[in-house]
């Protein structure tokens, strides 16, 4: 990290434009957003375990939710996906403060909702899941695009980019292929046949 002696240091402007643009700030203070990522680990995680616990609160607790977009916006979804998951909870914790209207709201302002056009990443994946799962339990229609744009990021990851990728990602891609593959069986269960 360049000091204020080096010549390589970040304008104060530079790095407030990227904690405005980044940010997961703009959705609640940082002791509000790891209140709810540590319900979404203590009572999701056991069901979903797409994400790797340790690395995933060293990357929040670092400046990396401030700077990474795509990390941001992951933290963000997982609000989302929690808050609709545990409503009852939300609610006492966190009143009218957090919804997952409002996680939405901000991923919109980031602008990372669209396809990527180079390649997929793990995370863009995750965050469209959480997307999808934070909008089928609110009954929104966003739940079937999010959810769809979340499996051809899956498999696009599964058949182009899986041998490039740490054993500990390749073992996370499986694990939200499959919720993924379990979450469509449900809907064609639940949803359609009956």
């Amino acid at each position: 990290m360049p000091t204020p002696d080096s010549g390589n240091s970040v304008s104060p402007v530079a790095a407030t434009a990227a904690t405005i643009v980044y940010g997961i700030h703009r959705l609640a203070p940082l002791h509000v957003v790891e209140q709810i990522v540590h319900s979404w680990f203590d009572q999701i995680h056991s069901v979903a375990p797409f994400l790797h616990r340790r690395a995933f609160l060293t990357r929040l607790r670092s400046t990396e939710a401030t700077q990474d977009g795509m990390f941001a916006a992951l933290v963000v979804s997982l609000c989302a996906a929690t808050i609709a998951s545990l409503r009852r909870k939300s609610s006492q914790d966190h009143g009218t403060l957090v919804s997952p209207e409002r996680c939405w709201e901000v991923i919109d302002e980031m602008n990372v909702h669209q396809i990527p056009r180079r390649h997929f990443t793990l995370e863009w994946c995750q965050m469209k899941y959480n997307l999808s799962v934070s909008s089928h339990l609110i009954n929104d229609a966003q739940c079937f695009t999010s959810m769809s744009e979340a499996v051809i990021g899956i498999k696009y990851l599964i058949h182009y980019e899986m041998p490039n990728m740490t054993s500990v990602s390749q073992e996370l891609l499986k694990r939200l292929y499959w919720l993924v593959f379990a979450a469509g069986w449900y809907v064609l269960y639940v949803v359609i046949w009956i």
